[in-house]
């Protein structure tokens, strides 16, 4: 993730490490047995590949828009984010697409082009601006997206860098403050150590 609250996480980045099988993992743990978005994690993938967008989001996105899989815009229009759903008249407005994997990758190409690029939204925060009228909807697709790390392997990322301070009197009082202040917002999954000389 780019940022510890997914709300601000940048949905045009996502681990290198992301398999297929991790995405229909965690869809086949969550998704009703009956759920059009089952051994979807390919489709899901190629969708990244196709818009640019992180695919933890994409499946994140349609697990909220279409009760995993199992509502009637997603069955009967393929419509797997909601598109065109408006409040008035959600199944009559919806975009209707081919099938589901249809709906999937041109999907996401649209949210790409209409909110990444178009609007310059990304992040979910951004896009709750526009994209739906419920104002928590970007906090519960965060809240879905947080659910898919058990099932997908994170980056390892590790970065090491050393922060020399020298001085006496007051300016070593300073330092130590200085570097309490470091250490209390540093995000708490990221492993750090303080060294005293």
């Amino acid at each position: 993730w780019t940022n510890t609250d997914l709300t601000r996480h940048d949905l045009g980045s996502t681990s290198n490490q992301l398999t297929a099988q991790d995405l229909n993992d965690w869809i086949n743990a969550k998704a009703p047995s009956n759920s059009v978005m089952r051994g979807t994690g390919d489709t899901f993938m190629e969708a990244g590949r196709a818009s640019g967008l992180d695919p933890r989001y994409l499946v994140a996105h349609a697990a909220h828009e279409t009760a995993w899989g199992t509502s009637s815009i997603a069955r009967d229009k393929g419509n797997m984010y909601g598109i065109g759903a408006f409040d008035a008249s959600p199944y009559s407005s919806a975009y209707g697409y081919d099938n589901t994997e249809a709906g999937i990758i041109e999907g996401a190409k649209w949210i790409a082009e209409n909110y990444y690029q178009g609007r310059g939204a990304t992040t979910l925060q951004a896009m709750n601006k526009d994209y739906a009228t419920d104002p928590r909807w970007a906090e519960k697709i965060a809240a879905t997206m947080r659910g898919s790390e058990q099932y997908t392997k994170p980056s390892n990322i590790s970065v090491n860098t050393t922060v020399n301070m020298n001085g006496s009197g007051d300016n070593k009082r300073d330092g130590r403050e200085i570097a309490r202040t470091i250490n209390r917002n540093i995000p708490n999954e990221f492993r750090y150590e303080m060294l005293r000389t």
